[in-house]
This record gives C-alpha cells, sequence and structure tokens, in this order.
C-alpha cells in the first residue's frame, strides 16, 4: 500500500509540531493566563457564599485541561500538549492564590460587611466574649489614656499600644489597648484613630509583637493588669466608620489579586519563550544531523 493510500485510510502517524507560530504562542500564553485569573475571579466572587459550586467549577476546569493533554497526546501535537498542561498548573495556582485571599482578607471583610448594628461595649467588660465578627462601641466616658501609650519597635516598624479605660478609672485593671503602626512616638503619644467613645472598634486577633508592647508598656508605667488580661489581652482597632475598614481589606485584597494575575502573566510568557526556544534549537539540531 502506498503513502498516498495510508494517508486516504488514516493509517499514517500524525507527526508532533515543532515549530511554535506567533499565534501559538500568543494562545498557549493567554489560554492558561485567563483560567488562572478566571479560577481566582471566581474566588473572589463566589467562595463565600458558593463555595461548593466553587469547587465543581474547580473540578471542571480541570477535567478540561485533562481532556486538553490528552487531545494532543492523540493527535501528537505539542502545542495542545503544553497548552493542557499549562492550564492544569494555572487552574491549580489560581485556586491556592484565591484560597489564601479569602483567608486572609475576604473572610473577614463579609463578616463585617453583613454586621447589621454595632454592640456596646463597656472597658471593664469581659474581652473574652467579644464577637470578632461585628461592629463594636464603648461606651461613653471611655477615653484613650495616651499618656501611658508606648511604641515598640520589631520588624522595621513601630507597634503601638494605648489602654483603654473609663474616665476616672485609672486604678482599675486595662483590659483593652488600642493597637495600631507606625502612628506613635516611644513614649505618650498615640495617633492610630480617633477617641474610643466616637470610633467604631474592630476586635483583633492576638499578634504577639503587639503582645510584646503591652507587656513593655505595663512594666514602663506599673500598670495594674490581672494575669488574664496579661496572658491574653484584647487589641483593638479605632476607626472613623466601618466604610473605612471595608474599603481598606478590599483594597488589599484586590492588589494583591492584581499582582497575582500579573506575576503569572509573567511566568507564562517565560515558559511560553523558553518553550519556543527550545523547540527550534531542537529542530535547527536535527535539520543539521
Amino acid at each position: 500500500m502506498s503513502e498516498d493510500d495510508q494517508d486516504v485510510f488514516g493509517m499514517s502517524s500524525v507527526r508532533p509540531e515543532v515549530r511554535m507560530t506567533l499565534c501559538d504562542m500568543v494562545t498557549a500564553i493567554l489560554v492558561p493566563w485567563a483560567a488562572f485569573a478566571l479560577s481566582l475571579v471566581i474566588f473572589i466572587c463566589l467562595y463565600h457564599d458558593h463555595a461548593v459550586l466553587v469547587w465543581i467549577l474547580q473540578i471542571l476546569c480541570t477535567l478540561l485541561a485533562l481532556c486538553t493533554v490528552l487531545t494532543g497526546h492523540r493527535v501528537r501535537d505539542a502545542m495542545i500538549i503544553s497548552l493542557g498542561f499549562l492550564s492544569l498548573a494555572s487552574i491549580a495556582l489560581g485556586a491556592a492564590a484565591g484560597t489564601w485571599l479569602e483567608a486572609e482578607y475576604l473572610q473577614r471583610f463579609w463578616q463585617l460587611y453583613r454586621a447589621s448594628s454595632y454592640q456596646l461595649i463597656l472597658p471593664s467588660s469581659d474581652p473574652s466574649k467579644l464577637p470578632m465578627d461585628s461592629f463594636l462601641r464603648f461606651s461613653d466616658g471611655t477615653v484613650l489614656d495616651d499618656f501611658h501609650a508606648l511604641g515598640y519597635l520589631a520588624k522595621g516598624n513601630t507597634y503601638c499600644v494605648a489602654p483603654i479605660r473609663l474616665t476616672g478609672s485609672s486604678s482599675e485593671p486595662v483590659r483593652y489597648w488600642a493597637v495600631g503602626k507606625n502612628c506613635c512616638d516611644r513614649r505618650g503619644t498615640f495617633n492610630c484613630g480617633p477617641q474610643p467613645e466616637h470610633a467604631a472598634v474592630i476586635a483583633e486577633h492576638l499578634d504577639e509583637t503587639f503582645l510584646r508592647a503591652v507587656l513593655q508598656a505595663s512594666s514602663v508605667y506599673h500598670l495594674p493588669l490581672e494575669e488574664v488580661d496579661v496572658a491574653k489581652p484584647q487589641l483593638v482597632t479605632l476607626i472613623e466608620h466601618p466604610s473605612q475598614l471595608l474599603a481598606e481589606i478590599w483594597y488589599e485584597s484586590t492588589r494583591v489579586a492584581v499582582m497575582a494575575a500579573l506575576m503569572h502573566l509573567a511566568v507564562c510568557v517565560i515558559a511560553v519563550l523558553t518553550m519556543a526556544t527550545a523547540t527550534a534549537y531542537g529542530r535547527k539540531l536535527k535539520d543539521s544531523l
């Protein structure tokens, strides 16, 4: 049987494509990058309410990328195989970045966004029952004791702490501490937000560096602290309005997502250019033999 007859009956083997055209390179860059960006956007917009749906979409995208790899293997097209593997890696990276963004920023954003009202608290109240997913407000007569504020230098930043008290209760244990970064001097000043009785208050998770700052302040100023307060003081952030914090969280999460997308685009460009250079060199080497 002649080669023409083999072609007619589909019996001839298909040679893999070894030369990438400009169109192939653009496709190999944009398709995986689009898979990464789509995966990231799905996590940002849907994960907080529809986690199961997000993972179903991720599985479907992964199966589609696997089908691309198998199709490329069946037709012996190196470009399609590479496109499939790059898309698989991009989907996995997008899911990892989206999961990190959800845990680091978006989970708290949506919790605070849905907080319908303030909860009134006293500076002498038990901080162990303080909700972490709503906005708080101190009662009237609460003051920021900036005379006993302290700036603790660590990790290239100034960690600022200041006691929050009721007026005229300087002898009582300090249960709440206002905190901030790079907004105070070493002693006696605290410019990290408005006065407590006029501020929206956000309870913060305990940070080891801020804890050391609180312990140092209590030692320097000889502040009365109960053992439970020394072991786990309640840190709070003072802000003008809830929308201020929500905007900051959303801006930071969006900034990180855009940076991740740009970095991934750069990686895709480098990977495709490397692959194109390697295949061109391999073809030249083969032709020279």
